[in-house]
């Protein structure tokens, strides 16, 4: 390597050390390369137990050795069983190694046994370096493989493409053409846009992340919607994932979700293959690649969750199990998928999740936060008196009594709220007020619009 090149990797190094391995993405990140060269390992071990028996395993090794093989990443079975000798090389890592090396080699399988021997070599002469003080714990191979990680899609470095010739360039983004990476959303952008702490915050993902399926839950109009796509972002943030979202309903079943069979016009004649839900394309689809990917499942409890999930049940406990489906089709959660829900408690028309469903979730309740709300109208510069307001809707909860029922504030944010109020308060608040104070009709008539609309000019 080239002195220049040398100290380049040196300086970088430093700041990557000092900026990312103790931060809860890195701290996640560290502990997920033995994690999954344990669950390679016994896959591996499963499938040989399988094949001494004669059973037909086609469809495991698919499906468990090779879960990249969308991308053409077939390596990572020969990583998972011998760590020392075999490189376990993403799109990140090659495009550093290719860097630091001046090679120009792509990620198909056919350039792997020379990359790995250089992506060795590389790591042998920069090993020294990489034991600094502060550096974490990891092998080299994990540490430099977290380096790559950090300095393609959080640091989103540089590597100077334009001062290549015009054919060395086109060869470059020919090789790298799968490297589409989500913007970076940080924490700090997640909170000032919510409004939450940022200890809150990191406690969700922290959980997310822990459980691999979390429910938001609250009142109505408390912008749990809203908080799941944010976390969702914050998730996928400066990785190759992506996020997808659906909404349950009482018609939503089994077939939509997991797979099911769907009559089919072909030629004239009708079939009647069986399909994937939109459960089983995501997975899929995540499959491909690398990093995290969320699906957000708005109104959760909508549905009949026992009778829609299904065998789904048995794998959200871990994601190293497979099942086989009606259909025959082994299938398995990929450990890079997260399953974000949103639940209304307020609607007690709808069965909420029932214990089986539940123990497998962690649930972030939600409720009203005034906070946001005088944040959004000092932001938006709207000079509406959101303390007076913030004090009405204070009245309003304390005489529900019932955290399931209070009224968010999701129907205030709007930057026309001083002409709107009226209307939103006659046509949306107080429907819903008359229905919870339905046997009550005093205390409703306190929150009636013509008795506080004064309040606003006091």
């Amino acid at each position: 390597m080239l002195a220049k090149k040398k100290a380049e990797f040196v300086r970088l190094f430093q700041e990557f050390v000092s900026s990312y391995p103790y931060t809860p993405d890195g701290l996640h990140h560290k502990a997920t390369y033995e994690d999954r060269r344990q669950q390679g390992r016994r896959k591996f071990e499963a499938i040989a137990t399988a094949t001494n028996s004669e059973e037909d395993v086609i469809e495991a090794v698919l499906l468990e050795i090779f879960p990249y093989v969308n991308t053409g990443m077939l390596t990572t079975i020969l990583h998972y069983l011998r760590p020392h000798q075999f490189l376990c090389l993403n799109n990140k890592s090659i495009s550093v190694i290719n860097y630091f090396t001046d090679t120009l080699y792509s990620q198909e399988l056919i350039d792997y046994p020379s990359i790995n021997i250089i992506g060795h070599n590389l790591i042998q002469e920069l090993a020294k370096d990489m034991h600094q003080t502060g550096a974490p714990s990891l092998r080299d191979e994990d540490l430099f493989d977290m380096f790559c990680h950090w300095l393609v899609a959080v640091k989103k470095y540089d590597f100077g493409l334009k001062e290549t010739s015009s054919s060395e360039a086109i060869e470059f983004n020919t090789a790298f053409k799968t490297l589409e990476l989500q913007p970076e959303y940080s924490m700090t952008q997640c909170v000032e846009e919510t409004g939450f702490t940022e200890t809150q915050l990191t406690q969700w993902i922290h959980n997310i992340n822990r459980k691999g399926q979390a429910i938001i839950q609250g009142p109505p109009g408390t912008g749990k919607t809203f908080l799941a796509q944010k976390l969702a972002k914050h998730l996928i943030g400066g990785g190759d994932g992506f996020s997808d979202t659906i909404q349950f309903h009482p018609a939503y079943t089994y077939e939509d979700f997991i797979q099911g069979i769907r009559p089919q016009s072909q030629d004239g004649e009708l079939t009647y293959p069986i399909v994937p839900g939109r459960f089983l394309q995501f997975c899929e689809k995540a499959e491909a690649c690398e990093d995290t990917c969320v699906l957000i499942i708005d109104e959760i409890n909508r549905a009949n969750l026992s009778q829609v999930f299904g065998e789904l049940m048995y794998l959200l406990d871990d994601r190293d199990r497979t099942v086989k489906l009606a259909s025959g089709q082994l299938f398995r959660i990929p450990t890079n998928v997260r399953i974000i829900g949103t639940m209304n408690t307020a609607d007690r028309s709808i069965a909420l999740v029932d214990n089986a469903l539940r123990r497998r979730f962690a649930f972030i309740p939600v409720y009203p936060n005034y906070e946001v709300l005088r944040q959004y109208h000092q932001r938006e510069k709207t000079g509406f008196p959101v303390d007076k307001l913030t004090s009405i809707l204070e009245n309003v909860n304390r005489a529900i009594n019932n955290k399931h029922y209070e009224l968010g504030i999701s129907f205030f944010l709007t930057k026309t709220l001083a002409e709107d109020i009226q209307d939103i308060w006659q046509m949306e608040i107080e429907p819903y007020l008359e229905e919870y104070f339905f046997d009550n009709q005093e205390k409703m008539d306190e929150f009636c619009w013509y008795k506080i609309k004064d309040k606003f000019s006091k």
